[in-house]
């Protein structure tokens, strides 16, 4: 029964791959298309419409598995079929729920493959990808270095770090914190916003307590509204953090 369940895995798992293969060269194609749209923004070129698309496979794979192994189940099962050799199985009498069986083993196998890389390696590929992107399209020549965490969105500004713990859809800010170092890498003051808005091209940060850090003292400031130059802006925050047709990943 074991070269039974290697011969039906071996025809179905070439099944799947076929379709996977094709299906992820299909999504990807497509992406490729829509992107060649924003080339010419920025720095965002036919090099990055390339590595954008790459890096965007392990979210395609892990989202058309499930279609994959639908139809290469199906595609596997008719080539036993095509070579009578279904038909010879169940004249000897192998069950169909042992066939099913030995496609269900296959199944679990790529499952589980497939889940570590939704879980490990689609999110990593797929922020870098959108980072990348964003950057590319920024109107700003220095890297935008961002990151999402379970602690909020995190980036860096030259000097500055920068946490910020609610994006809202029309791109403010809820939770802001900033740590402002000097060039000796010193933290020179934090400053803690409740909300921010982006308006006439500026940040206003609102409802501010700001701690000055000096050698001797911590001085404590409380402002309703200060302006904010940050290189960050809405969209580009958005494109960063999450693009709605790829909330799956």
């Amino acid at each position: 029964m074991k070269t039974l369940d290697r011969y039906i895995g071996k025809t179905v798992l070439s099944g799947i791959l076929i379709v996977l293969l094709i299906l992820v060269g299909l999504f990807t194609f497509f992406e490729f298309i829509d992107e060649i749209d924003d080339i010419g923004k920025q720095r965002y070129g036919l090099w990055q419409v390339i590595q954008y698309v790459t890096l965007e496979i392990p979210r395609h794979i892990y989202d058309l598995f499930p279609s994959a192994a639908l139809l290469g189940s199906l595609l596997g099962l008719g080539m036993l079929a095509n070579n009578s050799e279904l038909t010879v199985m169940r004249a000897t009498g192998i069950s169909i729920v042992r066939i099913v069986a030995s496609i269900l083993k296959v199944g679990l196998i790529l499952t589980v493959f497939i889940m570590l890389i939704g879980e490990f390696i689609a999110p990593k590929t797929g922020q870098h990808a959108n980072q990348m992107r964003a950057t590319a399209q920024s109107e700003h020549e220095q890297q935008v270095m961002v990151f999402l965490t379970n602690y909020g969105f995190w980036s860096r500004d030259k000097l500055d770090f920068i946490n910020i713990r609610t994006i809202y859809p029309d791109g403010g800010f809820g939770g802001i914190t900033l740590y402002e170092f000097d060039i000796e890498q010193h933290l020179k003051s934090i400053t803690k916003a409740k909300n921010a808005f982006y308006e006439n091209g500026q940040w206003l940060l609102k409802e501010v307590e700001k701690h000055i850090i000096e050698t001797t003292q911590v001085t404590r400031q409380y402002l309703d509204t200060v302006v904010w130059k940050a290189i960050l802006s809405p969209e580009l925050v958005k494109i960063v953090v999450i693009r709605p047709h790829k909330l799956s990943s």
